[in-house]
């Protein structure tokens, strides 16, 4: 079995937020890019309307399309995720409507239209054609029929054959469908890229802890070689194992059980005025009830002060330093018992020190 990961070693695994992908991100929305299509898009519109002023009953009304015509177009390249709000397709399918109606009844109806004079037909379908893609298809279906709804109507009015120019409508509804199928497409390929992603970020989450393992593992080896292989090797020679060496012998096990009860105590610094202390009779106890350090370098660095200036003038009893669950007011605690007093001192995340009490 893989050793766990302590707590203080988990916070060296980054924590990665997954990179959704969806049709909008494919599609460039609110890129450079898009702007350059849509400054494509509108001038060309433009060309269209003021190509055929001369053939319509009012220029104003088939300016007024344009500009609605263009302002829908805004609407797509506002960045939103998928699918496209409601509100913002329905403006769309309103202004495919307003189009339409506005430059209809303008024209001439002595005849069918030609292409160019029904401009905004072809305006509209690519508003409706990314209104598909981006996840809602069934507002663009509206839009369409709407469209052809009201084309209907003003053929009605002004006596032209419905049903001939019902039929203009046919190669726009292939495009629409194909947008519709295309739509599905991009979102299975954008969800094989989501999966993707979080693939590579467990992997990625998985060596960050199979690496933290191991450093650990590094470093529990080197502390043991450290504490442990001198008296090992003092045993392993054979002499008999004096007081002084049973004492050394204590004072390593003490050292490895706080490497592993506190290890966010285990600093060379309070290693060495602990291991001091307890060599004069001071029963010093470390724990770490925080998984990790304080906050910051300059907290942790007033704990160690506080803590080597009280326990260097201790002759006797005992010693306790804690570190405290993160998201107390009190971060670490001192508490010294010595000749029939017992004196706490609580440090906050800053390491300021926020109590002081002495007990007789």
């Amino acid at each position: 079995m893989s050793e766990p990961v302590p707590p203080f070693m988990q916070s060296a695994a980054p924590v990665a937020t997954p990179r959704t992908t969806d049709v909008s991100k494919l599609l460039g929305v609110g890129t450079n890019a898009a702007w350059l299509v849509y400054g494509l898009f509108a001038v060309s519109n433009a060309a269209f309307a003021f190509a055929t002023l001369d053939r319509v009953a009012s220029p104003w009304p088939a300016i007024g399309a344009l500009a609605i015509v263009n302002v829908g177009a805004l609407l797509l390249l506002r960045w939103h995720s998928d699918p496209l709000p409601a509100s913002w397709s329905l403006g769309i399918v309103a202004t495919c409507i307003a189009s339409t109606a506005l430059v209809s009844w303008q024209l001439s109806g002595t005849g069918s239209p030609t292409y160019d004079e029904v401009w905004h037909v072809f305006a509209n379908m690519w508003l409706l054609f990314f209104v598909a893609l981006r996840g809602r298809a069934g507002f663009a279906w509206l839009g369409f029929l709407s469209m052809m709804g009201v084309h209907a109507w003003w053929a009605t009015d002004v006596g032209l054959d419905v049903v001939a120019e019902m039929l203009r409508f046919q190669t726009n509804a292939g495009i629409l469908l194909v947008a519709s199928f295309f739509a599905a497409a991009l979102r299975r390929v954008s969800g094989r890229i989501n999966a993707l992603n979080q693939r590579s970020i467990e992997l990625a989450s998985a060596t960050a802890v199979a690496r933290a393992q191991k450093e650990t593992r590094d470093a529990r080896i080197s502390e043991l070689t450290d504490v442990a292989a001198p008296l090992l090797a003092r045993v392993a020679s054979g002499p008999e194992m004096t007081h002084d060496d049973r004492v050394e012998c204590l004072l390593a096990e003490a050292t490895l059980r706080d490497g592993v009860r506190a290890p966010s105590l285990n600093m060379p610094e309070i290693v060495r005025v602990t291991t001091a202390a307890r060599r004069r009779g001071v029963e010093v106890t470390l724990l770490d009830d925080r998984g990790g350090p304080l906050p910051s370098e300059e907290a942790m660095r007033i704990l160690v002060v506080r803590f080597t200036e009280v326990v260097r003038g201790l002759q006797d009893g005992k010693v306790a330093l804690r570190l405290a669950p993160a998201g107390r007011r009190v971060a670490a605690s001192i508490v010294v018992e010595s000749r029939g007093q017992v004196r706490r001192t609580d440090l906050d995340d800053a390491g300021d020190e926020i109590l002081e009490a002495v007990n007789a």
